[in-house]
């Protein structure tokens, strides 16, 4: 089986919240909140906002590259997984203080366990964002965000610089991140990981626009 060949690791710099907003002025909501804003018809369950830290963020439009990407991604991970593991595409997360919807997740299965609830970060195996106009969010808020829940790995495909950044070790606190990040190109293949266990390897050419 292939192994990569060129994968760079990277330093990860430290996310850092910066309060630019006026306290009296703005209100961050709970995940229950965030909830209840939905069931009472304030925000539609199938429009274009998700819950970072407290705050209802509108998602970036999805360009044909991004779907492209995602569409790819996701038949591959399909075709590699036992069905103890659950294939979601931009679907929530809950966190205690987000409900963000990356554009792939692996979960634990099986997939009736997510029936009447959304995956929690420690299920949430890898999350994955496809990244070209949001990169500067997916590099930073998110992966703060991801980073303090715990959730073990994170991938951003990098449509922007044509690569596939893949950061494990979080670390959470006060300035939550990775501690490692490491960089693979076309030509490169990243090791697939579940649960500490070698499950194969996905080849960067077949999904990376």
């Amino acid at each position: 089986m292939g192994v990569a060949t060129s994968a760079k690791t990277v330093k990860v710099p430290q996310f850092v919240v910066e309060e630019k907003v006026d306290p009296l002025t703005m209100k961050q909501f709970s995940v229950a909140e965030y909830h209840k804003l939905i069931e009472i018809g304030v925000l539609k369950s199938d429009e274009p906002y998700e819950l970072l830290e407290g705050w209802i963020v509108k998602k970036m439009p999805i360009n044909p590259a991004q779907a492209s990407s995602i569409r790819k991604l996701t038949a591959l991970l399909m075709t590699r997984f036992h069905p103890e593991w659950v294939v979601s595409v931009q679907l929530p997360i809950t966190t205690a203080k987000s409900e963000p919807e990356p554009d792939i997740v692996i979960a634990e299965g099986p997939y009736e366990k997510y029936d009447t609830r959304h995956p929690s970060p420690l299920e949430s195996e890898l999350v994955i964002e496809v990244s070209s106009s949001s990169l500067s969010i997916d590099r930073g808020f998110k992966l703060g965000v991801y980073a303090s829940a715990k959730v073990p790995q994170y991938w951003v495909v990098n449509l922007i610089h044509h690569r596939v950044e893949v950061y494990t070790k979080p670390k959470a606190g006060k300035n939550p991140t990775y501690k490692s990040r490491v960089d693979y190109v076309k030509g490169d293949e990243i090791p697939l990981v579940l649960a500490g266990k070698p499950v194969g390897t996905l080849p960067v050419s077949e999904f990376l626009a």
